[in-house]
């Protein structure tokens, strides 16, 4: 089980890091005037290859569960939270995510729809192509070919030379012209900089802090913080039973000592947050993703620890 969760889940993990590392420096750049020298049919890779892996796991998943009912919640919310991000129409971003001082007037670079982002992956899918005649040769089986993506060079010949894939991935490319991409400074930037907020989350948990085994920590920058993360103040009593979880996991503890008979846990914040996640956009994706009410629950529950809502 654990081979077979390392050989699909760091292909999804690099696919993330890679992706967000390249729109935080593409952020980064427009945020302090620069000039954002940017390959879009590069960007549009990155893209395809994350979709890619998110679609093998979307196959598997029924036999690659993380184990624990809490972590497939939180791991299927991350995933949730990417595909709404990217697939929301631009009021409704604005209404859950952007609270009272965000324009609604958002360009659409990194807006695609969730059946998009499905075909999108599954056309990045290696097997697809073993058929066709690469310049370069066709891609070779190997043991793990059936769960891979085709590389950039590939998908540069694709998308010249096959009309399917063009048909798809051209719309991407033009739309992803750096020109059209917001730099993280500007109140325009909320879909990138959320984008870019929740594959640093996916990568945080893929490979956790502080161990970072394949990520280092220093490439895990953020563009944007959701201001409900600066002003929502996590209750106490959570906070000693994660600083507990966390020397129990470092071996510091050998198990939980001093857990309160009751845990405080805030379930809305300051004006505009609660408001926001009580909309009828709440009842379209769930769970509001900036709460953690729901990963919180999980995990006091396991400890047979009761909550009271705040």
């Amino acid at each position: 089980m654990y081979n077979s969760y390392r050989e699909y889940s760091e292909p999804l993990l690099k696919a993330a890091a890679k992706l967000q590392d390249h729109l935080y420096i593409i952020g980064r750049r427009k945020a302090t005037g620069k000039k954002v020298l940017d390959n879009p049919k590069y960007t549009a890779y990155l893209l395809g290859r994350f979709f890619c892996y998110v679609e093998v796991f979307k196959q598997l998943s029924p036999s690659m569960a993380f184990g624990k009912p809490r972590r497939d919640r939180i791991f299927s919310n991350i995933l949730g939270r990417i595909q709404v991000i990217l697939a929301m129409d631009n009021s409704e971003l604005v209404q859950l995510y952007g609270g009272d001082n965000c324009s609604s007037n958002i360009e659409n670079p990194f807006k695609i729809p969730s059946q998009e982002q499905a075909s999108l992956g599954q056309l990045m899918l290696r097997e697809r192509w073993l058929e066709y005649n690469f310049r370069g040769g066709s891609p070779h089986k190997t043991s793990s070919y059936a769960h891979s993506g085709v590389h950039f060079p590939e998908f540069t010949e694709l998308l010249e030379e096959n009309s399917e894939f063009s048909r798809w991935f051209g719309p991407l490319v033009e739309a992803l012209n750096p020109d059209h991409v917001i730099g993280a400074s500007d109140s325009q930037n909320l879909r990138l900089g959320l984008f870019q907020t929740a594959l640093v989350d996916l990568v945080d948990f893929l490979d956790p802090a502080p161990m970072c085994t394949i990520i280092p920590a220093y490439r895990r920058r953020r563009l944007y913080t959701p201001p409900r993360m600066v002003h929502t103040k996590l209750p106490q009593t959570l906070a000693n039973i994660y600083s507990e979880e966390a020397d129990q996991r470092d071996g510091m503890l050998p198990q939980f000592h001093g857990v309160p008979n009751t845990v405080d846990v805030f379930v809305s914040g300051p004006t505009g947050v609660g408001s926001t996640f009580h909309t009828k956009v709440s009842n379209v994706i769930g769970d509001c993703p900036y709460s953690h009410r729901v990963s919180i629950r999980s995990h006091l529950q396991s400890l047979r620890i009761p909550q009271a809502q705040m």
